[in-house]
């Protein structure tokens, strides 16, 4: 009917385009018609697919239904109607093509063993599996795409997982728990082993990309399989796939040569995000926003653009240590996005602190990570060493508590415990204040032993002895000449 409209506008447009004239005006009638045909088409796709997925669904619970009646029938000798037994079927089934015959050939007899019925029911679930995987064929979006490939691989693993129990039962019934998840048979048009993902574009093309990565991407750590993106185009997948392929030590220099258009790269852009893919967002950030002069760096209108993209982007999914693991992969390529990328994460998580200094990226270009460092530590500290976690004490003894350098606790309750923590976790300390505080003679001896950078250290308002502070400042003096 719709296809029938528009056939009679066009029709129409072209005779009024003869007999008056309007070529441009009767063009844009025909773009828009077509415009109405492409919209329509995009409909019918997407009711076929929520139509194809409730069918799917409603079979598979009507079937689920039938074979528990079977199965509780052929347990309590009789058949799936209450009406009586039939017999069981002598013999064993040879092999699962077997039973995968069995099984479509609707037959009512029963099987006498375990296994056999469990072969049985293993090719009617095969066959639920083939039907999951045609409906991801038909996928019309890239998150629709992954959605079903997560549920094909959560059936399939369910299905692998009840083919180990196959001939357990004679040997005593292991506990399903228990059981190791063997890999699922490959069928025929599947060769690549399971820790691959196979990305297919708009136009077709196929790129291989390795699994389980996910400093790489987010969204595909935990899939594998075939999956389509009917929106991308080859050139832009080849760049992700490229960025997913290569391996962590020439990573760097791949994304230092990516060199791409304007509209290019906001596709990558675009994909990148999708993906949870956070070099390559940042790379592509560079390029985007990022100003050259010698260095690459970010301008003010260039920040603003970089918070309003990242802000609340899937970059704060990612905890504190992987963000440094992430910083450390891609080397001096993300470097100057990063620093950009600490300033936002220093925004969200201190704002009393960066309202109290007035601060803005200038202020601090090029040190935001260790300001956000040297922050979070005050501030747990600033709590007690009661507030501080395991997990915390780990972050920071590995890697967060190397950019703390300055740190003041004047006018704080600090005490020796929390000095005692700080000086084993920051070792490149170099500035610590401790006026006013709660500080006993036994800092000294912590300062002493651990802080071998520290060049100042005020202790004024203290009750610490003469000799201590004498102490302390010799200590620091020693350091300041080595440097």
């Amino acid at each position: 009917m719709l296809n029938d409209i528009v056939k009679d506008v066009v029709d129409l447009s072209c005779v009024m385009a003869v007999d008056v004239g309007e070529l441009e005006e009767v063009g844009d009638i025909i773009n828009d018609m077509i415009s109405v045909l492409e919209a329509s088409e995009d409909l019918v796709d997407r009711a076929q697919l929520l139509s194809l997925e409730e069918e799917t669904e409603e079979e598979a619970l009507r079937e689920r239904d039938q074979f528990q009646r079977n199965w509780l029938s052929a347990f309590l000798g009789s058949d799936a109607d209450g009406q009586g037994g039939q017999g069981l079927l002598k013999g064993t089934v040879d092999s699962s093509e077997g039973a995968a015959a069995l099984f479509y050939e609707g037959s009512t007899h029963y099987v006498d063993t375990f296994e056999d019925g469990v072969k049985i029911c293993l090719a009617k679930a095969s066959n639920s599996h083939h039907q999951l995987q045609q409906l991801l064929s038909v996928a019309t979006s890239t998150i629709e795409a992954l959605d079903l490939v997560s549920t094909v691989q959560q059936y399939g693993g369910c299905l692998s997982r009840r083919e180990a129990l196959i001939g357990t039962a004679e040997t005593g019934g292991e506990n399903i728990d228990d059981v190791p998840m063997p890999s699922l048979p490959l069928r025929e048009n599947e060769s690549r082993p399971v820790n691959e993902i196979i990305l297919v574009s708009k136009e077709f093309d196929e790129f291989i990309v390795p699994g389980s990565q996910p400093l790489r991407s987010l969204l595909l750590a935990d899939v594998n399989g075939k999956i389509r993106f009917p929106s991308v185009t080859s050139s832009v997948l080849e760049v992700v796939s490229s960025y997913l392929r290569c391996n962590d030590f020439t990573l760097p220099t791949a994304l230092r040569r990516l060199e791409l258009t304007v509209e290019k790269a906001e596709a990558v852009m675009d994909v990148a995000v999708q993906f949870k893919a956070p070099m390559l967002a940042l790379r592509i950030a560079s390029i985007l926003f990022a100003s050259r002069s010698g260095a690459e760096y970010f301008s003010a209108p260039a920040v603003a653009q970089m918070q309003r993209m990242f802000t609340d982007s899937f970059m704060f999914e990612y905890p504190v240590k992987d963000w440094l693991a992430i910083e450390t992969l891609g080397g001096d390529t993300v470097a100057a996005a990063m620093d950009v990328m600490w300033f936002i994460r220093f925004s969200k998580e201190a704002l009393q602190e960066m309202e109290a200094h007035n601060n803005n990226f200038p202020d601090h270009e090029g040190s935001w990570k260790q300001l956000f460092a040297e922050t979070r530590v005050r501030a747990f500290l600033c709590s007690g060493v009661q507030a501080v976690t395991q997990e915390e004490v780990v972050l920071w003894t590995t890697s967060l508590g190397r950019y703390v350098e300055y740190i003041s606790f004047r006018n704080q309750r600090i005490s020796d415990a929390e000095v005692e923590v700080l000086a084993q976790c920051c070792p490149n300390l170099r500035s610590l204040d401790l006026a006013s505080t709660n500080i006993s003679n036994q800092t000294v001896k912590i300062l002493l032993e651990h802080c071998k950078r520290i060049v100042e250290c005020s202790v004024t308002g203290t009750t610490l002895g003469g000799r201590e502070v004498d102490a302390l400042r010799r200590h620091c003096a020693e350091n300041k000449q080595k440097m």
